[in-house]
């Protein structure tokens, strides 16, 4: 029986995306980056104590994205926008027309995406409340989401309008997804409201752990990758770790004789 470990599967889909996008490398490099660059250096958006997605986890955003092709998209946790830019950036190239709704409670950026160039027809809305009244007006409108990306901890009230907005097909984007960061706390709160069901072995490992599942486990909603390892896109001008992970829907996982 082949065995898979958790690692083994993210690598696998890194390298996989990092080989056939090449593409979408100068578009990164040369539109993104600077732009994202000069959000970090402004004083005048940031608060002292809080700190931005670095370039890595906003590759991880722009690469999802892309190749997720969402159309309605939410985010929880504006702060200056960089991650919704990378956010809308990738849906964006992808060809869709967006509606992409992000929230924060302290806002910084109420326009998120701020000097980014997108087509006319894509709706971008941010709003200053908690995640639990964003949700809440999704909800009111039947609004069923493409992708969720949750920088910041979700509560217990969120998981049953969550129920409402997610779908097996749902793309989840988690920010901090290391050790026992709030990334982790996020995802096993999807595990434990039964929204989501990843496989059980699939779930966060400690380092160095050797727990492995078989493929006739894979009879769940999604699967949970890890962030891509360091090194994995130097030639894209990345050399910090990400800290971002996924859960992927099972069906986006095919097996190919070539």
């Amino acid at each position: 029986m082949l065995k898979l470990t958790p690692s083994a599967l993210s690598q696998i889909f890194w390298q996989q995306t990092r080989e056939k996008n090449i593409h979408l490398r100068a578009r990164f490099t040369d539109q993104l980056l600077p732009l994202l660059g000069s959000r970090l250096s402004n004083n005048n958006l940031l608060r002292e104590g809080v700190g931005s997605i670095g370039y890595a986890d906003a590759l991880s955003l722009f690469l999802i994205s892309y190749l997720a092709a969402p159309r309605n998209i939410a985010e929880v946790g504006t702060y200056i926008g960089n991650s919704s830019t990378a956010i809308a950036y990738g849906a964006c190239i992808s060809g869709n027309l967006i509606h992409l709704v992000t929230c924060d409670k302290k806002i910084c950026a109420m326009n998120p995406i701020e000097g980014l160039n997108i087509p006319e027809g894509n709706y971008i809305e941010s709003m200053q409340c908690s995640s639990t009244k964003m949700f809440e007006k999704l909800a009111s409108v039947n609004i069923c989401l493409d992708m969720l990306f949750v920088d910041g901890i979700l509560l217990d009230e969120d998981m049953p309008l969550l129920s409402k907005l997610l779908k097996p097909q749902t793309v989840i984007v988690l920010d901090d997804c290391v050790n026992d960061e709030k990334g982790h706390l996020n995802l096993n709160l999807f595990k434990r409201s039964g929204i989501v069901k990843p496989p059980i072995s699939l779930n966060p490992l400690p380092l160095n752990a050797t727990k492995s599942f078989q493929l006739s486990e894979l009879n769940d909603t999604h699967f949970y990758l890890e962030p891509f390892e360091k090194g994995t896109f130097t030639q894209w001008e990345i050399e910090d770790s990400p800290r971002t992970g996924l859960l992927i829907p099972k069906s986006s996982v095919k097996f190919s004789n070539q």
